[in-house]
């Protein structure tokens, strides 16, 4: 996701990470992204949101300190600060990754993720089995198998950005 985010703004040096540190996926998201900060020439601004409260603070400092990118990993705190945010990072011409593809149906300029919709199905799947007797114990962990990368034309060109012929080619949807 940084390495997608970085080929995209090529010249971004600084990008900072908004995510809830409480939220075990994010934290390792975060580790992992530190490890190839170095390699991808670049330097992450953790930015920890754990309330409602942290979001606003947040995003009032990150419009003083302004990054060169922004990352926003997906979890119930940001998510239901979504219109704020992307407020924020429209009023600022910030280029941002997301998690999933809701973000970006909803006007931000790109996610890279699991489709969510096919994870609610899937959970259901799950569920139903449960339901009709089966032990959950014996039942193997499903892992997503499929990632998608989303890109939002409209809003590269509202920034003012515009995405490399390198990172089109990658993407499984472009928003027009």
């Amino acid at each position: 996701k940084l390495q997608l985010l970085k080929e995209t703004v090529p010249g971004a040096t600084r990008i900072a990470v908004l995510f809830n540190p409480d939220d075990p996926g994010p934290t390792l998201g975060m580790k992992l992204m530190d490890e190839a900060a170095p390699r991808l020439q670049v330097k992450l601004q953790s930015v920890s949101v754990r309330t409602d409260a942290d979001v606003a603070a947040a995003l009032v400092m990150l419009g003083r300190e302004r990054p060169d990118a922004l990352f926003v990993y997906p979890d119930f705190v940001t998510g239901r600060n979504r219109p704020k945010i992307l407020e924020f990072v429209a009023k600022y011409r910030l280029p941002t990754m997301y998690g999933f593809r809701e973000w970006v149906d909803a006007g931000g300029l790109m996610s890279y993720g699991t489709n969510l919709q096919e994870q609610i199905y899937r959970t259901a799947f799950t569920v139903d089995k449960i339901l009709k007797g089966a032990n959950p114990a014996t039942m193997l962990i499903e892992q997503p198998t499929r990632f998608e990368l989303v890109v939002n034309l409209k809003a590269a060109r509202a920034i003012g950005l515009t995405i490399p012929p390198s990172v089109l080619v990658q993407a499984n949807v472009i928003v027009e």
